[in-house]
């Protein structure tokens, strides 16, 4: 990415500031803006050239009244529209939540807390408890919901009626 394109990231952020990604295309490293929350914000990352864009609130730590990750991960997820590759982390806690992130558009998810948690319980064996209930939660929820397969969520219908709702942007296609 050029410089002018970080500098274009940082400068029209709906979100606030945005770290521009830290390598170029060039070099081969995959490039990715974590800490999105606006849809605008995520196709200025993707026409800047980013590989993915990380749809997350920090944990509601930095800025407590943003909307919660899931909320805008629709929206963002429809703006980058297969462009770049959409992660969310942000309320990931169980197999259920992991689910609901994939059908709402994220192509995976990260959950730092629950193995955090799952350490600080157990020690060196908690992360891999902690792997064994989402992989059971995920299970039950896909059985649950008549699917064997994540690749089967797009024919369940989902509501999610606390899903933010932006206006296009001015450039939408």
């Amino acid at each position: 990415m050029s410089l002018q394109g970080q500098a274009e990231l940082l400068s029209a952020s709906k979100s606030g500031p945005v770290c521009p990604p830290i390598a170029t295309r060039n070099a081969g490293i995959v490039q990715v803006v974590k800490g999105l929350g606006h849809p605008e914000d995520a196709e200025l990352a993707v026409r800047a050239g980013v590989d993915g864009v990380w749809v997350s609130n920090h944990g509601g730590r930095h800025f407590e009244p943003a909307p919660p990750a899931i909320d805008v991960l629709p929206a963002i997820a429809a703006t980058v529209g297969g462009r770049a590759t959409v992660a969310m982390d942000s309320g990931i806690r169980n197999g259920q939540d992991v689910l609901r992130a994939l059908r709402l558009g994220a192509d995976f998810t990260f959950a730092g807390r629950a193995f955090l948690m799952g350490v600080a319980a157990l020690g060196a064996a908690g992360g891999d408890h902690v792997a064994r209930m989402f992989a059971d939660d995920l299970r039950n929820a896909l059985a649950f919901l008549g699917v064997r397969t994540v690749a089967e969520l797009g024919s369940v219908s989902i509501r999610h009626t606390s899903a933010m709702a932006f206006d296009p942007p001015s450039n939408a296609r």
